[in-house]
């Protein structure tokens, strides 16, 4: 079987699925692997580690090509237009929030598994943990830098500064994003509020965090209007990501504040969120810092890549052992959103109304 790891055209996407390493196992199984030329600069590593490690660097074309295609980030519409029958291709794909993606995806006749949907015998997503751990651990960063004045914001350190108090952070989900993002956002000084549909969820995580406490039933909107950052990280599994908040609570905010979108790449959960990109990643709207890139662990690309590429192989290995057996039966075959011409993962389904 032939694996493909093309280079990422996304903007501000540097990442990329396997490492080196990884590449080697696949190789050292039996199979044959083409790189595309310079696939792996944005995360530091090169060609010629992946010509070492058993692989051909080749083509764009040559990549799109092989039986089994690993990215990251789902394909543009030129790419998607590349696929045929018979080829299997393993990236994020978030259709609930890439729409115009289906009808292509469909029309190929390949099959498209989503690393987001791929989900263990608990439940979890084991392929998306990586990703989400360091876009929650970079979420309160990222609103730091740009509550500068100098960056938009309206002038806050979250820290604070001796007697002057600390700023506030409200951390929506306590999931992966939410649990990783209330550690670092306490880390930093911030005062930390965690809000979760699940009461005794949000009061155990800010139970264990420093300066946090949950946000009680119903206050959500006064949480959100004394916050100088709030972080959106919730996500249910295939589905278009739940509003949390409305215009209404956003423009209760003060000017200046921030928000951070980890949700974004399912479609947001702030009604004034829309995606944004790295190259020009925040905008204002009803006064307030919108950060809404949808592939916020590409800026630590070295780090998010060795991370996902050490989770995401043991699957690679399995679907390159038995492409068919695999798909037939967990983990795999929760990961399945399109194949042979139909959406078949039922939430990515009802979330695109097919």
């Amino acid at each position: 079987m032939l694996l493909a790891v093309p280079r990422e055209t996304k903007n501000g996407e540097f990442r990329i699925a396997l490492t080196p390493q990884a590449i080697g196992e696949v190789v050292a199984a039996g199979h044959s692997a083409v790189v595309e030329r310079g696939a792996g600069e944005g995360a530091g590593l090169l060609d010629r580690e992946y010509e070492a490690a058993g692989a051909r660097i080749g083509s764009r074309e040559e990549a799109w090509a092989a039986d089994l295609i690993v990215k990251v980030k789902e394909p543009s519409l030129e790419e998607a237009s590349r696929l045929r029958a018979g080829q299997i291709l393993f990236a994020y794909l978030h259709l609930a929030g890439a729409t115009h993606l289906v009808e292509p995806l469909k029309a190929s006749g390949a099959t498209a598994i989503a690393f987001e949907t791929v989900e263990d015998e608990f439940g979890r997503a084991p392929l998306l943990y990586p990703m989400s751990a360091l876009a929650g651990r970079l979420a309160p960063q990222i609103g730091a830098h740009f509550l500068e004045r100098t960056s938009g914001g309206r002038g806050v350190l979250l820290s604070g500064f001796e007697s002057i108090g600390s700023g506030m952070t409200t951390v929506i989900g306590a999931g992966v994003v939410g649990q990783n993002a209330a550690m670092i956002a306490s880390g930093l000084g911030s005062r930390v509020l965690v809000a979760d549909t699940d009461k005794s969820r949000a009061e155990s995580l800010a139970g264990g965090i420093h300066r946090a406490r949950a946000v009680p039933v119903g206050g959500l909107a006064e949480a959100i209007a004394q916050s100088d950052l709030v972080i959106g990280g919730v996500y249910i599994s295939g589905e278009h990501a739940p509003r949390v908040a409305g215009r209404a609570e956003i423009r209760a905010m003060r000017p200046g504040s921030v928000i951070v979108d980890v949700s974004i790449d399912q479609g947001g959960c702030f009604e004034t969120s829309r995606p944004t990109s790295h190259e020009e990643p925040t905008y204002i709207e009803e006064g307030v810092v919108h950060y809404c890139v949808p592939n916020i662990p590409s800026m630590v690309a070295n780090t998010a890549t060795r991370a996902l590429s050490a989770t995401l192989l043991p699957y690679v290995k399995e679907l390159m052992a038995d492409p068919d057996g695999a798909l037939s039966r967990p983990p795999l075959s929760t990961g399945l959103n399109v194949r042979a011409g139909r959406v078949v993962h039922p939430a990515v389904a009802e979330a695109v109304a097919i």
